[in-house]
């Protein structure tokens, strides 16, 4: 078997991982690398701050990649989903 480098050295940022990630990846290879965890879908508190941090790196008005907003779109569904879950 062949070592494959950290996910991490395939991306120039961590904008660009967190893009990739939301547009092309789904299920539990997402949630591992946008650190997306259940407590996200028991706390409003918790999703919040999970939020409020990667909207900061990847939204429109703060980073300039091309899919920056169908990212923050998915995003957005990503934590609308956390919030009507949570307590």
């Amino acid at each position: 078997m062949i070592d494959a480098p950290p996910i991490d050295s395939y991306f120039k940022s961590i904008e660009e991982k967190m893009i990739f990630s939301l547009i092309y990846l789904d299920g539990p290879i997402r949630a591992e690398l946008l650190q997306i965890k259940q407590e996200l879908y028991e706390s409003r508190k918790k999703a919040k701050g999970w939020y409020s941090r990667a909207v900061k790196k990847i939204h429109p008005d703060h980073c300039n990649h091309p899919l920056a907003s169908e990212a923050t779109a998915k995003l957005n569904d990503i934590y609308k989903r956390m919030i009507e879950h949570a307590e």
